[in-house]
């Protein structure tokens, strides 16, 4: 009878250590995704940062655009080809890095494989999703007609 008693109190520790394991396991977990979303939103901040301050800088060349003809679609395509350039460029460099740093971390950590399609896919959806929606609205300003009064200006 004792031993069947010592058996389930081994069995009921090594699960409760086990679900304390599960548990800073999932914190960990939980605090890396709340930092990761940290990082998301301070990168789309800084990419509508960019654009805005690119687009500002334009507007009287925009003016003229438009004061030459140019529909505000023309305007609002030429800010968003510029920027989606600039965004697939900096999402191919990020992926080259990300791949070269698998790489070198497949030789120190267990079961890190150098191709997770599925993660580095999964981070370029979102990068260009957010960067996609902080584009939006510096150029939907640009095909505004605010830009007009910036011919004004020179």
């Amino acid at each position: 009878m004792r031993r069947w008693c010592k058996k389930i109190f081994r069995r009921s520790r090594a699960c409760a250590s086990e679900a304390k394991s599960l548990a800073q396991l999932s914190r960990c977990y939980s605090a890396r995704s709340v930092f990761a979303l940290i990082a998301l939103c301070v990168s789309g901040v800084g990419i509508h940062g960019t654009v805005a301050h690119v687009v500002s800088r334009r507007t009287t060349e925009i003016g003229v655009r438009m004061a030459l003809g140019a529909q505000r679609g023309d305007v609002l395509t030429l800010v968003l080809v510029e920027s989606g350039l600039a965004v697939a460029g900096g999402v191919a460099l990020g992926v080259v890095g990300a791949l070269q740093t698998s790489r070198l971390l497949a030789h120190f950590l267990y079961e890190v494989t150098t191709r997770a399609v599925v993660a580095f896919s999964g981070v370029v959806i979102v990068v260009v999703v957010t960067a996609s929606l902080a584009v939006l609205i510096p150029a939907a300003r640009a095909g505004s007609d605010r830009s007009r009064p910036g011919m004004r200006a020179s």
